[in-house]
């Protein structure tokens, strides 16, 4: 069934209905992921209704946690191995090859036999591929060469397939690493080569959004200048907060008491020490759980602060309640941290962060949640993590407060930051009202953009 849209150009017809397949890993248990899904979806809403389906790599628990409106396609049994987070490395080898092999082959098949190439591939990834409206894939800081870990180099070989099926293929909100990145140097591609699949897969990409200035700046570069490339910004700033009854009953399950003075909000993981030995990171991580320590108890002393460890990431090597734990354990004030060891929504998060005076982050996510709220908020980040300056210090104009570890056995000079910030606090919260403001228009741009492309005649 179609229906007419009036607009300044004349009369146009769509799909009552579009369907859009996600072509990415998205980690549920990482709630920072979460809230760029939700961003994601929100961004759709300008195109009516959307029928959303999404890679899963473990159907279990991304079931109980993604928004109920998507469609799993459950890839963990699918091409030669299966994936999953345990297997050896030879194991995710020889996934990552079938995988390629698979998607070729298909494509091969479709360009002779068309939709009857789906007799000889029946499962439900080749079905969906051939019944979507667009695929859009390479979130995040999702490399548009190297692809989720899951499935290596997906980017190169997606987008020789869109354009067999005839199907659009969009790069959304990226912020690919670049040559000299810490990211980047773990790909062990040499400049020359990375640049040139990069321009591959962006020449090839119908669109192609950056959702900060430097990333946008580079893929201009790389594609001389192509007007499909557009800079947005994160679709995580969509993202809204529990309403408040959920949040006030999370506050009394967790039992967060303002008492006398500041409540004060903040996520933390350990950073991947790479290329130390594990003697070496065994001693940097007790280093950063004693500065740790040490900041919460002069806050808790100086301030007289509520201070909250928020689990923004649950994942597997990836538990902040590791870190938050041991912080606890190593404090004198025990009395004035409160550790949730629950595991809440990225919605819930995001609420819960909106009652804090001030807020300390260490994953990226958790601060465009604080930020957006106008939650006057520091950036903890590690020098390789360029995620800080493009969305804190870019979109929200905040380099003022991004402390960088340049010495993970040091954090000297960020209680002075914090103790700035709480002095500042109520004008920094009114410059963040207008600049989150900015960041959610900008962050639509990316749904308006997709619906540009998606009313085309020709897609």
């Amino acid at each position: 069934m179609q229906t007419c849209l009036l607009s300044n150009r004349g009369i146009s017809t769509v799909k009552q209905s579009k369907k859009i397949l996600i072509a990415d890993r998205i980690p549920s248990l990482n709630k920072g992921e979460l809230a760029i899904l939700e961003g994601i979806i929100r961004t759709f809403e300008t195109l009516g209704r959307v029928e959303v389906s999404i890679f899963s790599f473990q159907p279990e628990p991304d079931q109980k946690r993604y928004p109920e409106n998507v469609k799993l396609v459950d890839l963990s049994h699918d091409f030669l191995t299966g994936f999953c987070q345990e297997s050896s490395k030879t194991a995710k080898t020889i996934y990552a090859i079938s995988s390629l092999v698979d998607h070729l082959l298909f494509g091969f098949l479709y360009f002779i036999f068309r939709r009857r190439a789906l007799r000889i591939f029946r499962g439900a990834l080749w079905r969906e591929y051939c019944e979507v409206d667009a695929i859009i894939t390479c979130h995040d800081q999702e490399s548009i060469v190297l692809g989720p870990s899951t499935l290596p180099f997906l980017p190169l070989y997606i987008v020789l397939l869109a354009k067999t099926l005839r199907k659009p293929l969009v790069i959304y909100g990226n912020d690919t690493p670049r040559p000299g990145s810490e990211l980047w140097e773990r790909s062990y591609l040499g400049n020359r080569l990375w640049e040139k699949l990069a321009r591959f897969v962006l020449k090839n990409a119908d669109l192609v959004t950056a959702r900060d200035s430097e990333t946008f700046a580079y893929f201009k570069k790389l594609t001389d200048k192509n007007s499909h490339v557009y800079l947005t910004a994160d679709p995580a700033f969509l993202m809204p907060p529990s309403d408040v009854e959920r949040v006030k009953a999370i506050v009394r399950r967790e039992k967060i008491e303002r008492r006398d003075g500041l409540l004060i909000g903040i996520t933390c993981g350990f950073h991947n020490f790479l290329g130390e030995t594990l003697e070496k990171q065994s001693q940097l991580k007790k280093r950063i759980v004693e500065h740790l320590a040490d900041l919460l108890d002069r806050l808790i002393e100086n301030f007289a602060a509520t201070v909250v460890f928020l689990p923004h990431s649950i994942e597997q090597n990836r538990d902040d309640r590791v870190l938050a734990e041991a912080v606890y354990q190593k404090a004198r004030n025990k009395h004035g941290i409160v550790v949730i060891t629950n595991e809440y929504s990225a919605r819930e998060l995001k609420g819960l962060i909106n009652t804090f005076d001030i807020f300390i982050g260490g994953r990226i996510h958790s601060l465009i949640s604080a930020t957006s709220m106008a939650v006057p908020s520091i950036a903890i980040v590690h020098p390789s993590d360029s995620r800080a300056y493009g969305i804190i210090a870019g979109t929200m104009n905040q380099s003022k407060w991004i402390y960088v570890i340049k010495d993970p056995s040091n954090l000297k000079g960020l209680f002075e930051m914090v103790k700035k910030l709480i002095s500042d606090r109520h004008a920094v919260s009114s410059a963040l009202i207008r600049q989150a403001r900015i960041a959610r228009e900008n962050a639509l741009l990316n749904g308006e953009l997709l619906k540009a492309l998606l009313m085309k005649p020709d897609t």
